[in-house]
């Protein structure tokens, strides 16, 4: 049986990967590019020889590219692929793609290995979650498990009272936030979305970070792939108000009850 040796098995992973891979030399010229990247971004292997990378970043990121570089360079000596960092590139149509992007830098051969991700899905989604929460009032949430990160809309924050700018959410920080009783709830169904992708839809009481009640109504889906959760995704709203006039009928319906039951059986 004829063996693959470490620099053909690399060559025959970085070919066949379904994420856009590139080799760049320090001055970002193009070395070497594999299908993904040529498809995704419209050129062809012989164009990206002539195309600098930093022609294809949206020229909204440029500083974010330079502090990104830099970064990858001072993490050189990490086994792994380095940080993710989301990019925006434009390919020959112009069309916006947003890439899940890892770096490393390889200090002795002086280039960067470059994997970037297809994004613009979720990315589209989050956008839309904005657009529905400016009109209803709820907030949106996502898990992305492949990139290692999770997104908060602008509500989301709101309900939970804190500040975007300085508060980053982890899955544990989210769980300090529930009532004591809703707390194995919510740790119950995260667990089951998270491995076999069950769906929920619960409503709940936290405690915010000024120390506020609050009832919200939390959902999730999650997006399967091979038979694995690789993303999660759903809505946050503040139902306190409802919650409210909710338990304020109840009272009302038992009380109306109480007095029917001695109207129809007056103590004699």
């Amino acid at each position: 049986m004829n063996k693959f040796s470490p620099e053909q098995f690399s060559s025959l992973f970085f070919d066949l990967s379904h994420e856009a891979q590139l080799i760049l030399n320090e001055h970002l010229q193009i070395q070497s590019a594999n299908s993904a990247f040529v498809k995704l971004f419209g050129l062809s292997l012989d164009e990206t020889k002539h195309v600098h990378f930093s022609s294809l970043l949206h020229p909204d990121d440029h500083e974010l590219l330079k502090e990104f570089l830099a970064k990858a360079q001072l993490e050189a000596a990490s086994a792994d692929l380095g940080t993710a960092s989301l990019l925006r590139f434009q390919g020959k149509t112009r069309e916006t793609h947003y890439l899940s992007v890892k770096l490393r830098w390889l200090a002795k051969e002086r280039l960067y290995l470059f994997s970037g991700a297809d994004r613009s899905r979720e990315h589209l989604t989050s956008a839309a979650l904005v657009r529905i929460e400016n009109t209803s009032k709820i907030g949106g949430w996502e898990v992305d498990l492949l990139a290692g990160s999770i997104y908060w809309s602008d509500q989301v924050y709101r309900i939970h009272d804190v500040n975007p700018q300085s508060f980053q959410p982890s899955l544990n920080d989210g769980l300090q936030f529930y009532d004591p009783e809703s707390l194995p709830i919510i740790s119950y169904a995260l667990d089951k979305l998270l491995n076999v992708g069950t769906p929920y839809d619960l409503k709940l009481k936290i405690l915010t970070s000024s120390r506020r009640q609050k009832w919200v109504r939390a959902t999730a889906q999650a997006e399967m792939r091979n038979g694995k959760v690789i993303r999660c995704f759903g809505s946050f709203q503040d139902i306190t108000a409802e919650k409210v006039h909710e338990d304020y009928l109840q009272a009302q319906a038992e009380r109306f009850c109480r007095i029917s039951r001695i109207l129809c059986h007056p103590i004699s």
